[in-house]
């Protein structure tokens, strides 16, 4: 009965709990239509999978060379999403040479916060790529990635980053057309917030194909003036030849302030020009 239900198997999940001396769990090993694993705890010291089949990937609760292990094995990757366990500071041998993964075209971390995976990967296929919290050399981690890689990277989201994080990730980035920042107000003050969409004014190199802008998680730090001036430079004032912004979208999350509603009245009348030339505005906020 395992064996007939194994054949039509497409998507499985295994969460485990760490054993010392685990038994090896070989019931799925011949699955041959499995193609989405989601794991947690769990690695190739105890499981057999068909990994060469597989398309997408999860993995969780695991050190950075148990993850490695497992990417090695797992060449037909096409989405990939690593959650490493808290406080993860392992480091990879240095003479680890670095893993291709020639379909992958998602990519999701967290906690690799100084990029010690990201140092060790080539996904030269890559379009969209999800990072929280890089820390200092994690931002140079993930600027080597993409000139080792030579990808055209489509889209990015970043979160919980510093404003100057931030910019190091995104000043390397000539072929993205959707950006999505996450902040937060423990994070960000007014100050850096204000740096962040003046950066975005006044230096056309950053992000020269950008069409799709998404600030989430703030709260009223957003100085509507500055972004009004802003979304102009990249719309209206936009020189021939530069690629215009397209759609712009700013969502104040749940924990937004409760006095909210008077600020996103006066930030859509300071939008308007910018929004009768065209340019998509949503402002997402919560109505309680």
């Amino acid at each position: 009965m395992m064996k007939s239900g194994v054949v039509f198997l497409f998507s499985l999940t295994i969460k485990a709990k760490n054993d010392t001396t685990p038994v090896i769990m070989t019931a799925f090993r011949e699955a041959p239509r499995l193609r989405e694993v989601r794991l947690s705890g769990a690695s190739l010291r105890w499981i057999s999978l068909p990994w060469t089949q597989l398309t997408q990937l999860e993995f969780w609760d695991e050190s950075t060379s148990r993850c490695f292990q497992v990417l090695k094995e797992t060449p037909n990757l096409e989405v990939l999403d690593v959650h490493l366990p808290r406080r993860n500071m392992e480091r990879l041998p240095s003479l680890q040479f670095p893993l291709t993964l020639p379909h992958l075209h998602t990519l999701k971390f967290a906690s690799d916060l100084y990029g010690e995976l990201l140092d060790h990967l080539v996904p030269p296929a890559l379009k969209t790529i999800h990072l929280p919290v890089l820390l200092g050399m994690g931002t140079t981690a993930f600027t080597d990635l993409g000139v080792r890689s030579a990808w055209s990277l489509q889209s990015i989201h970043l979160s919980d980053m510093t404003v100057n994080d931030c910019t190091a990730c995104l000043r390397s980035l000539s072929s993205v057309t959707h950006v999505h920042v996450g902040v937060k107000t423990s994070n960000f003050t007014s100050y850096d917030m204000d740096e962040l969409i003046a950066l975005f004014d006044k230096d056309k190199k950053i992000l020269p194909a950008l069409e799709t802008l998404v600030i989430r998680d703030c709260g009223t730090e957003v100085p509507a003036w500055r972004l009004r001036k802003m979304l102009e430079s990249r719309t209206t004032r936009a020189r021939d030849g530069e690629v215009k912004l397209k759609t712009f979208r700013l969502d104040f999350g749940r924990h937004a302030p409760v006095a909210l509603k008077e600020f996103v009245e006066g930030l859509w009348l300071e939008l308007l020009p910018v929004i009768d030339a065209g340019l998509e505005v949503s402002i997402d906020f919560p109505s309680v």
